[in-house]
């Protein structure tokens, strides 16, 4: 363990030749490498939203539908982010990025092959640059669709269960932890209520959990199986197992199948309460308001080391630390629409929901030990815009205190490092515009306080712009 700054500056001293670094890299911007990547959408939290959703193709001459009934929902979407950092952070400039993915989920009792089984897959090709990791230097992204390789990757090839009228559910083959644990509330339809959000911070599951552990975000999957039971339809507990696998992450190994370069096992427990909420997590439109309440923790098995990898600097000697056996943390989080109003259309209404989470992670491994968020989200922002939205959120990011220390002590022996990383404040306002059936474009405003969690780098406001097509 690490006692003292003191004793953490005599192992820097003792350690190999110094080797560069760029003021660029202050902490990971977009975890990559070091850190499991963080999470980057939560589009497929509800897996199938049927042949009934706008979608800008239709309903293909009724072959949706006529697929649907035969149990085959087929899906495809087209997600961009353009995003310019106009004043502060390291620089000023802007960035491109996007994604397409495709998937299709079987129903394998409508096929008369299994009741109660279905059969899910999911691809994804990403693109483009990240603006926080070339331009400002923050540590948690501005573009969430930005990450995991920037290639073709299978995200998703599962085989789901349910059994008892859907009180026991299992899935098991390549999946995503995201999708099941410390994920995205569905307060109305199948919309992520994260994902109102460009921020990665909150898009598509609070930060902190995905950056300080191996829990895999989207689109990355890796080897696993989830058990849920829920006794009643708005109360569940779930745990599962997770094989953590940083090389799934690199660009090149987007369809690799093998357990080679495995660290260990991620293992979580959550209990969760979902008021208004049927008993396979769709909200229902009438009665109780609809709520999602959850608390879980985690273990993860890996062999890892502490949180000094990137600091932000020049000509720094290099450091990793002592290696720590498993890792642990949890989170908190809570969604409540507190206001709902029907718009007169089958199903449809206009509403506001409050949202917030915490996350904990291990203080002598977690790059981001504490990490808290809160926001709103008005839908039907004008009588006649029922599917617009508009997102208010602020999101709080600690660096972990050992890694402050070590760069006190740096500063202290008269080393180039830029400063002392303390915390990095986000804000996010957007305003989501459904123009056309299947499209929607998505002007926000970010405001980075303090990026990379120093105080020597100016604010950064950054203008983005999201358009997505649901094909």
């Amino acid at each position: 363990m690490i006692k003292s700054a003191s004793r953490v500056l005599a192992g820097l001293l003792l350690a190999a030749p110094a080797m560069a670094q760029q003021p660029a890299e202050t902490g990971p911007a977009n975890p990559q490498g070091a850190q499991p990547p963080p999470a980057q959408t939560a589009s497929e939290t509800q897996y199938s939203d049927g042949a009934v959703s706008a979608h800008l193709l239709g309903d293909l001459g009724g072959q949706r539908t006529a697929l649907h009934d035969m149990g085959i929902d087929i899906r495809a979407n087209f997600i961009n982010e353009f995003a310019g950092n106009t004043s502060g952070g390291l620089s000023q400039g802007g960035r491109d990025a996007g994604e397409f993915d495709f998937g299709a989920d079987l129903d394998l009792g409508k096929l008369k092959i299994d009741p109660g089984g279905s059969v899910h897959v999911t691809f994804t090709q990403r693109y483009g640059y990240s603006l926080s990791q070339q331009v400002i230097g923050n540590l948690v992204s501005v573009q969430e669709i930005y990450g995991t390789g920037q290639n073709f990757r299978l995200a998703e090839l599962s085989f789901e269960q349910a059994l008892y009228n859907n009180h026991l559910d299992i899935i098991a083959g390549r999946v995503i932890t995201e999708n099941d644990f410390a994920t995205s509330p569905l307060l109305w339809d199948h919309a992520s209520l994260y994902c109102i959000f460009q921020n990665n911070g909150i898009c598509g599951t609070p930060v902190g959990v995905p950056v300080n552990s191996g829990y895999d975000a989207y689109p990355q999957s890796t080897w696993g199986a989830r058990v849920r039971v829920s006794p009643t339809d708005t109360v569940f507990a779930q745990t599962g197992v997770y094989e953590v696998n940083p090389s799934y992450a690199e660009s090149q190994n987007g369809l690799k199948f093998s357990s080679s370069n495995a660290t260990g096992a991620f293992i979580p427990f959550e209990l969760g309460w979902r008021p208004g909420h049927t008993i396979t997590g769709l909200p229902t439109t009438d009665g109780a308001l609809p709520g999602d309440y959850r608390i879980g923790v985690y273990y993860d098995t890996s062999n890892v080391t502490g949180p000094f990898k990137n600091i932000p600097g020049q000509n720094l000697p290099s450091f990793t630390g002592p290696i720590y056996y498993g890792r642990y943390g949890g989170w908190v989080t809570a969604a409540q629409t507190i206001w709902r109003q029907p718009t007169g259309k089958p199903g449809g209404t206009r509403s506001l929901s409050l949202f917030g989470a915490l996350n904990l992670g291990d203080p002598d491994t977690a790059l981001y030990p504490v990490y808290a968020e809160l926001g709103a989200v008005l839908k039907g922002t004008f009588p006649g815009r029922d599917d617009d939205t508009i997102g208010l959120a602020v999101t709080d990011t600690e660096v972990n205190s050992h890694r402050k220390d070590l760069e006190a002590a740096l500063l202290a022996q008269g080393f180039a490092v830029t400063g002392v990383q303390n915390r990095e404040i986000a804000f996010e306002a957007n305003y989501s515009a459904a123009v056309y059936p299947g499209i929607s474009v998505e002007p926000g405003i970010q405001f980075i306080v303090h990026p990379g969690a120093l105080y020597e780098v100016p604010n950064a406001l950054v203008f983005a712009l999201r358009t997505a097509v649901k094909f």
